[in-house]
């Protein structure tokens, strides 16, 4: 579903090549919409993008306190990824199940990208680095996205 003419022309050039023949299988895996959302996150920018901004997604980077200042000089850009991977994501406090969990949902949407070509050409007994740096990415979202992301929907059919 699109929300407007002009967002399906987006993801037609997009994201929907890499979602759009697994949605069936995302709904009966009971998958989340932060899990949505996360795969959403990746599957809008090229691989090619993550990988010119790796130092963005360097785990050991992350800071929870960005953006955080007194003067507020910078504004917020919602599509800024660099606000996006500096949310709170409460990673110290996760139990080993809760990570698990993630990791597992990672692992899942990390292979739906590599059945739908997202990555180019990848060795069969190992993972690239291209998708080690996707994975990680896709579950350090998965992180965020449960305390900074809420559900809110509206259907219209429309008929014509």
């Amino acid at each position: 579903m699109f929300c407007s003419m002009k967002c399906r022309t987006a993801a037609l050039s997009t994201y929907h090549k890499y979602e759009c023949k697994l949605v069936d299988l995302f709904l009966s895996s009971g998958m989340s919409i932060i899990c949505f959302l996360a795969l959403r996150s990746v599957t809008q920018k090229p691989l090619q993008w993550f990988q010119d901004n790796r130092e963005m997604f360097e785990l050991s980077k992350h800071d929870k306190t960005s953006g955080e200042t007194k003067e507020q000089t910078e504004a917020y850009e919602s599509g800024d990824y660099r606000n996006y991977f500096n949310l709170v994501n409460h990673h110290d406090e996760r139990k080993t199940n809760d990570m698990f969990h993630r990791a597992m949902f990672s692992v899942f949407l990390l292979r739906c990208l590599q059945t739908q070509g997202y990555f180019p050409e990848s060795p069969q007994d190992s993972m690239s680095e291209g998708e080690a740096l996707i994975g990680t990415v896709l579950c350090h979202f998965l992180e965020v996205l449960q305390f900074n992301a809420h559900e809110v929907a509206q259907f219209e059919m429309v008929t014509k």
